[in-house]
Parts: structure tokens; sequence; C-alpha cells
């Protein structure tokens, strides 16, 4: 789709620019694909999109606010003709666009051709992850990161927050690294942009995810299809139920498709004992922290599986010496799970913040706890004196709170947020954490991080229940 733009206000008026590419950013920024030099237009002002349904435009929280027709406009298509402006009295384009260049003679398309571009627009873009969960998008622009917003999120240390993009306008599709720290790839060679084709491989970061690239569904199934497809794991669950199968004993293809209420009653179960065996014990657990723990081992076993295997296979190196050191501090071998969660037991994992090494250290907090890091040294990557430095910063937080799930929280949140949040508390309790917990006293990332934790140990230590191999521990 070719895109014309001709400036109707503003001291650019009677320019007109022309743009080939599936996405058009406006804004006062001089890497903007429009750049518009206006104290009313935003540094990253708007953006136009191409769609396999038309040309969508989507305000990026501007400032000032942008304008179709004199009207407010957040997000939406627009057509042929509108005009758009940057802020009431900002500068003010007409937009006008085509399906192909117009100076470009139309070429009668054979029967062959016509074939391929209704099959081209009639499938969707599937996206296999690690060879596990697949999940299927719509033509348009993709975004992938750990950033929850992102299109596709994957919650893992190498991933930056938003990471790449894929634009997908049948039957063409490429592949955007959006300035990662660990970089894309695309069949094992690193990418700045990169035309796709189906069948190949994409990986987030060079020890990060795999992602496949293939062709999805129709758009629109037929309607006995989609109502198959809604009933039958309905039926499915409720014959098992009636053959009074249990969660625990089932094997993992079936667990999945299980009552919803069993997982969280096996979860609940392995955190009640999980609490007793890190000094905070609960015969209750709140829901809320049920429900993020069920959410990571859904992650774990599902989209994130590929990256769960490959961190379980690393840790085999390091487990067993990161354990005793815990017990040799007094720690509880538990702790040797937040390595597994902050690095997948990469002792070079380098996380966009600059966090590095099997604890993802960052520099000061390192150089606090005795380790080198400067130009020449980084000793967050010796596996053994970065534990070492765990060992007193986690000993360090357990005396300070005499509580080890406030020490894990803290860990990931820092000093100063769980103080404030003790501070706020009205009523002497004797397990802090599960207090602040149920009265939603924590900071939603630490909300997750705990259980994030806990989801890790539930299932690398009993791998063989949720078809992983066997625990490194027990080999």
């Amino acid at each position: 789709m070719e895109i014309a733009f001709e400036f109707i206000s503003g001291e650019n008026t009677g320019k007109r620019l022309k743009f080939n590419q599936s996405s058009v950013l406006v804004g006062r920024s001089e890497d903007a694909d429009l750049s518009i030099n206006s104290d009313i237009v935003s540094y990253e002002h708007c953006r136009f999109t191409v769609k396999a349904e038309g040309l969508y435009l989507s305000d990026l929280g501007s400032s000032n606010g942008t304008f179709v027709n004199g009207n407010h406009h957040n997000s939406g298509f627009v057509s042929s003709g509108d005009h758009v402006s940057f802020g009431q009295g900002g500068p003010e384009i007409e937009v006008t666009f085509s399906e192909s260049g117009r100076s470009e003679k139309p070429r009668k398309r054979s029967s062959a051709d016509r074939t391929q571009m209704v099959q081209a627009v009639s499938k969707k873009l599937l996206l296999k992850v690690d060879g596990g969960e697949s999940y299927e998008f719509l033509p348009g622009r993709i975004e992938i990161g750990r950033d929850s917003a992102c299109d596709l999120t994957l919650d893992m240390p190498m991933v930056s927050r938003i990471h790449a993009e894929i634009n997908y306008i049948p039957p063409t599709i490429s592949i955007k690294d959006l300035d990662s720290t660990n970089g894309t790839y695309v069949n094992g060679e690193r990418i700045t942009t990169a035309a796709l084709k189906f069948g190949d491989s994409i990986m987030i970061g060079e020890k990060g995810p795999q992602i496949g690239i293939g062709e999805g569904a129709k758009f629109r199934r037929p309607l006995f299809t989609r109502l198959l497809k809604v009933l039958l794991p309905i039926i499915f669950v409720v014959l098992l139920a009636g053959a009074g199968y249990r969660y625990v004993y089932q094997p993992w293809e079936e667990k999945r498709s299980l009552a919803r209420q069993t997982l969280q009653e096996y979860v609940s179960y392995r955190l009640i004992r999980l609490s007793k065996d890190l000094g905070d014990p609960q015969n209750e657990i709140p829901l809320i922290f049920v429900e993020n723990t069920v959410k990571y081992v859904d992650k774990f076993t599902g989209n994130l599986r590929g990256w769960f295997e490959r961190s379980l296979e690393r840790s085999e190196m390091h487990m067993g010496m990161v354990r005793r050191m815990l017990r040799g501090a007094g720690l509880p071998e538990e702790f040797a799970y937040l390595a597994f969660v902050e690095s997948g037991y990469d002792s070079t994992a380098t996380s966009p913040a600059g966090a590095r090494g099997l604890w993802q250290f960052m520099p000061a907090t390192a150089r606090d706890f005795g380790l080198t890091v400067n130009n020449d040294m980084d000793e967050r990557v010796n596996a053994k004196k970065s534990t070492e430095a765990a060992c007193k910063y986690i000993k360090q937080l357990y005396n300070l709170y005499n509580s080890y799930m406030l020490a894990m929280a803290s860990y990931n949140t820092g000093l100063g947020r769980i103080r404030n949040a003790l501070m706020r508390m009205d009523v002497i309790e004797q397990n802090r954490f599960w207090y602040l917990v149920k009265n939603d006293m924590l900071h939603n990332e630490t909300v997750e991080y705990v259980p994030k934790i806990m989801a890790a140990m539930i299932i690398a230590t009993d791998p063989v229940k949720f078809g992983f191999s066997e625990a490194p521990e027990k080999k």
C-alpha cells in the first residue's frame, strides 16, 4: 500500500510525501518517518499502520492529541482523503492511499496469482514458541517482548521489554529488532531487519526462546468447527471427572484439560508445605497468591516450556553447589530456585537493565557484597563467587525482616518498598509476608515474583509429573 501525506497547513503547506511501508511513525523526533518540527507535535505523536482491513491510525499518548476531520482520535481506521491534524490548531495533512502505487501500471493477474493472494489474505500467522504453544495473529504489527502489553509476551530475563516486531502484510512477512539488549536472530543469523517466510526460525536473544513461523487457520472458521472447538474440551473434562480421575494422578497431556480448581488445589497444597519449609507457615494460602502461582505453572509448562527445559538442563551444572553453599550459610535450600527464575541458571545472562550472572546482580550491589566489577573483570559471571555474595545478601535481608518470604520478596523489589509496606501495618502479625499479600500491600511486580519462584520450585522438584525429565538433584 502506498500512503501519501500532503500538508494543508503549517510551515510545510503544499509539501507532499509518499511512503511505501507497513508502518509510519509521526513525531517531532528526527528519527520519525514523518518528522514535523513543531512544538505542538509530541516527540512520538502517532503511528499509521497498514493492516489487511485498511490504514490504522493510533495516537501514542501525545500531549495535544490527534484529530481526524476535526474529531479527537485515539485509534481506528482512517479513509483516503481524511484530514489529520496533530493537536488542535497544529499542522494538518491530507491522507491518501491506494493498494498499489499510482505510478505503477496495473498488471493483469493470472488465475494462479489471484489464488495465491486469496490464500495469503485468508491465513493467520502462526507463531510456535519453543515447539510448545502456538499463537495465531491476524495481519498487522505483532510486538514481541517481556512487557505484558506486547502481543506475544515472553517473560524471561534475556528478553527486552519490547524486543522485536513482526509486520505481517500478506503475502509478505518481515521482522525488526527494536534495539534489544540481546539481539534477534533469524535462522541463526543476528538481524536488524529481515524478510521472513513460512518455516523460518526466530531466536529472541542468542540463548532465548525459539519461535517458528507457520501458516495459521483461516480468519473465519465454519460455525460447526468453532462450536466443536469450544465443546470438545468441556465434554472431555466432564468425561474425565465422571470417571473419578484426580489431577495429581494424570499424565500431563490430560492434566491441562482438567477443571481449573484441581490444579489450584494441588498448587495450594504444595504452597502450604513450602510455607512451612521457609519458616512462614500458613494453613490457608491467599487466593491471589495461588492464582499467580498457577499462572506461572501454566507459563512454564506452556509457552515458556522450552526456556524452562533448558534451565533445568543448565541447573545440573550448578544446583548442587548452590544448595551446599545455602546450607553452609544457614539458609533454606529453596533459595536455589531464586537463581533459577532470575537467570535460568545461565551464568552469563545479562538483563536489559544491566543485571548479570546467576543471581542477576546489578554492578553496585555486586560490589557491596565483595564482587569485583570493572572493565577488566566481572565476577558476577563466576558462579561460585556470585553465589557466595548472594548468600550474604539473602542473609542480610533475613536478619533485617526475620522472614525468609520477606527476604525473597525484598530481593526483587528492594529494601525500601518492603520497609514502607511494613510501616503501613496497623496490627502486629507473626506472618507479616502473608498479611501484606492478603491486604494487597505489596508492589504488583513483587506479588507475581514470589509466586514465580514457587511455581519453578513446584515443577522442578517433581518435573516428571509435569512432563519434564527427572530433577537434576535426583539423577
